[in-house]
């Protein structure tokens, strides 16, 4: 059975609190060449709407390609919207971000990136990476950097032994909390964490995640978590907001959407979490179970080519202090 679309996207708002960034209406698309005369538009997102309240966290999932990094990369005024804007609370009021200058944004807004080897700069010792926010977005003594390191990389679970290294002596694990410490040193109100747990192994992934629940709760931040992990975003994000191919399909508090998915997408992604039974619907375009048992399998491959009639050929082998001889190779014709 082919269950046909819903609605665009289904919402299941919580009641409203103190609203530090609002998304409204965020549309982006990137333009490729593909000759010189033709160009092709990728609708990368398509009127995405979100709130971030202040002390929660919205997790944003999807598969690949979703635009959950799109997102992300808005958000950090790294790309610019095709269409919509993007609100933080600044002085009091809700104030369109490419209003507000560069160091003050950037010391309310911090980012930890998925890849934390490839945003750090390999000729840094790690004191230095750390406190850069600092020398780029406050007055901050010089002289007092390598203390406020080392105070904030023990705050992540980091030693001493770690202040003077490099980033490649470091683990991938070691390495997410360089990223964690440096993005916390500036103490901003909203953290932006793309896939901060893919590259980790599992045991990595729980410390890091309880890393981060304690921050959440001792300083009372306010998140964006991205993320492909349903068995995590039940554990960090107060809301939930599922993209697929650009759009917002369903918008919800997290223990309401994994409870009762309204989306064949989101149904889909939570019959597929781990320890859930392998049960799934069947979007609009798939064959049907009937449908993919008619498709010849290896087997009807294998019995057409075992009926071809065989050929056989003779190639000459030459081996270093023997004679040559002739080695008969047999096959199929095709």
């Amino acid at each position: 059975m082919i269950i046909p679309a819903p609605p665009s996207v289904v919402l299941r708002v919580k009641p409203m609190s103190h609203e530090v960034v609002v998304i409204d209406g965020l549309s982006k698309a990137f333009v490729a060449r593909q000759s010189l005369f033709t160009k092709q538009s990728l609708q990368a997102l398509d009127n995405v709407s979100l709130t971030l309240r202040h002390g929660h966290t919205v997790a944003v999932i999807g598969e690949s390609g979703s635009g959950k990094s799109t997102l992300a990369r808005l958000l950090m005024r790294l790309e610019r919207p095709s269409s919509g804007n993007i609100s933080l609370l600044h002085q009091g009021r809700l104030t369109d971000i490419e209003s507000i200058r560069s160091r003050e944004f950037y010391r309310r807004v911090q980012m930890v990136f998925q890849d934390p080897y490839s945003s750090m700069n390999p000729r840094k010792r790690i004191w230095q990476i750390v406190t850069k926010p600092l020398t780029n977005l406050s007055d901050c003594a010089r002289a007092n950097l390598r203390e406020i390191a080392e105070r904030e990389l023990q705050a992540v679970g980091l030693g001493t032994q770690h202040v003077d290294a490099f980033p490649h002596q470091l683990s991938g694990g070691e390495r997410q909390r360089v990223a964690i410490a440096r993005a916390m040193t500036v103490k901003p109100d909203v953290l932006v964490l793309d896939e901060p747990l893919s590259a980790l192994d599992v045991s990595i992934q729980a410390q890091i995640l309880n890393l981060l629940l304690e921050f959440q709760q001792r300083m009372t931040l306010t998140s964006l978590f991205i993320t492909h992990d349903l068995s995590v975003v039940s554990h960090i994000a107060d809301d939930v907001a599922v993209l697929k191919a650009g759009q917002l399909v369903e918008y919800g508090p997290t223990a309401a959407v994994i409870a009762a998915p309204a989306h064949p997408y989101t149904q889909t992604l939570i019959a597929n979490m781990p320890g859930r039974p392998r049960t799934r619907s069947v979007l609009a375009g798939e064959l049907q179970p009937q449908q993919r048992s008619n498709v010849p399998g290896p087997e009807a491959r294998t019995t057409r080519a075992q009926s071809r009639p065989e050929f056989s050929f003779r190639v000459p082998r030459f081996d270093i202090g023997r004679d040559r001889e002739l080695v008969q190779i047999k096959g199929v014709q095709r």
